[in-house]
């Protein structure tokens, strides 16, 4: 009797850092856990979300799970205290990189097993001219022909395999006067050369996101551009990465061609179900470094080789829903997860943080600038309509961890199109009046709350 109570307990508690409390307090609570494990599926692999330590020195720091919506504090393995998070990879890998103030040391570390693999720490970019340094050269030249550019700020970080494996590439996103791409082999044995590897006569502008993605017909490191095109690395050899350009060709975008220049657009990579998707954020920013997200739209990469010229060509085509999944966007960590029914997390909804500014260098030079506070959860499906009459919209499945949600409305007027968010209908209305206007409702948005929001370098997706 006493275990069918415990085990009624831990059916509500489905976030994997509560079981494993539970199953620590003594042998009965133990023996539950285990019962219920060889009874049932594992509690469905939804990502936590990671923030970096928020003192200088110190390792410990803040995780938030989605499933349970409850906070945890964890201890980071002590090479991480202060550094700035750029990477996950499934299997509990979190990518780090060095920077000042807040120190570090640049890694991959696994907060499960403590293993760890050393990323390079130099973060200057070579360019032709002199000599370059120890820790990053230049494809294809010889180290006397390089020269010191300027300081390069690893933005993010995503692998091949995981970090401990064989073979096992990273690809990072650069950021400085000139944005740009680099590579690493990880050699474990020490017999690596511990520096990144910029491509000789690959000219990157725009880069926005990185993927590693097997189902295309150039296996290989997938980048996007903010024309998005897409350049591919093949890790065929693991000491030079083979690079491939594809030009997207895609229907002109009639109807999202007339936002005002106030909305900005970044881009996000997705890999599911043997896929590569593309997600669009539409977002305002202000002059005082304040972003609010509007809205997301989803596209499936469609992949025609013609095999007389040798080159792929890429097409977007829009999806309407997500089909029994969510998604996770954080840059070169984002995940799309299968939901199982009654998980707590809705079809459709996309995870988001704030990790759209392109200036890294305020955030690591002085993390207390930079506002985190665009961060939330967008739904792809549509409000019902009995819930958006109410003059406040708060339904009763809100976490504690988000704010009431804002219904996210395009409006066409005259040939123009905004996006507006919306309290509930009744506003939507009265902002409408009795213009002739067209109107269609996309989804909606809920913030995280203040608590969650900080001062600092982005968040990361964790997956366990």
């Amino acid at each position: 009797m006493a275990l069918d109570l415990l085990v009624l307990v831990l059916f509500h508690l489905p976030c994997i850092a509560d079981r494993a409390s539970f199953a620590s307090v003594c042998r009965h609570w133990r023996s539950a856990v285990a019962h219920l494990s060889s009874k049932e599926a594992p509690p469905a692999q939804i990502p936590w979300l990671v923030f970096p330590s928020p003192a200088i020195g110190s390792a410990v720091t803040t995780v938030f799970c989605l499933l349970s919506g409850a906070t945890h504090r964890i201890r980071l393995p002590a090479d991480l205290a202060g550094a700035h998070l750029c990477g996950s990879h499934p299997g509990g890998w979190l990518a780090a990189a060095a920077h000042v103030p807040g120190g570090g040391n640049s890694m991959a570390a696994n907060l499960f097993s403590r293993e760890k693999v050393p990323l390079p720490s130099e973060q200057q970019l070579s360019r032709p001219g002199s000599l370059c340094p120890p820790a990053i050269h230049l494809e294809g030249a010889m180290q006397m022909l390089c020269q010191m550019e300027e300081d390069v700020l690893i933005r993010a970080i995503t692998f091949s395999a995981a970090p401990s494996a064989a073979g096992c590439v990273a690809a990072a996103i650069t950021c400085g006067r000139r944005p740009g791409i680099a590579s690493y082999c990880l050699e474990i044995d020490g017999h690596g050369t511990h520096r990144w590897t910029v491509p000789k006569s690959v000219v990157v502008y725009g880069i926005e996101d990185v993927v590693y993605f097997e189902g295309g017909v150039v296996p290989g490191f997938h980048f996007i551009n903010n024309r998005e095109d897409i350049s591919v690395a093949r890790t065929s050899n693991i000491r030079t990465l083979h690079w491939f350009w594809s030009k997207v060709q895609g229907e002109e975008d009639d109807v999202f061609s007339t936002l005002p220049d106030s909305v900005y657009i970044s881009r996000y990579l997705v890999v599911s179900r043997g896929r590569l998707l593309m997600v669009r954020r539409y977002f305002t920013w202000s002059g005082s470094d304040v972003r609010q997200t509007l809205l997301f739209r989803v596209f499936e990469c469609q992949i025609k080789l013609l095999h007389h010229h040798g080159f792929e060509i890429y097409s977007w085509v829009e999806l309407e829903g997500l089909d029994g999944r969510a998604l996770f966007l954080g840059r070169g960590c984002s995940r799309a997860c299968e939901l199982p029914q009654n998980n707590g997390i809705k079809e459709g909804s996309i995870y988001f943080i704030d990790d759209v500014g392109c200036n890294e260098s305020l955030k690591m030079q002085d993390s207390s600038r930079f506002n985190c506070m665009d961060m939330g959860v967008y739904s792809m499906q549509e409000p019902e309509s009995p819930s958006l009459t109410a003059a406040t919209w708060r339904p009763d499945s809100c976490s504690s961890l988000f704010g009431a949600h804002e219904i996210v409305a395009c409006i066409k007027h005259q040939g123009e199109l905004e996006i507006k968010l919306f309290e509930n209908l009744k506003e939507l209305v009265a902002y409408v009046e009795d213009r002739t206007v067209e109107v269609e409702i996309k989804g909606t948005i809920q913030r995280f709350m203040s608590e969650p929001s900080s001062k600092g370098p982005p968040a990361i997706w964790f997956f366990h």
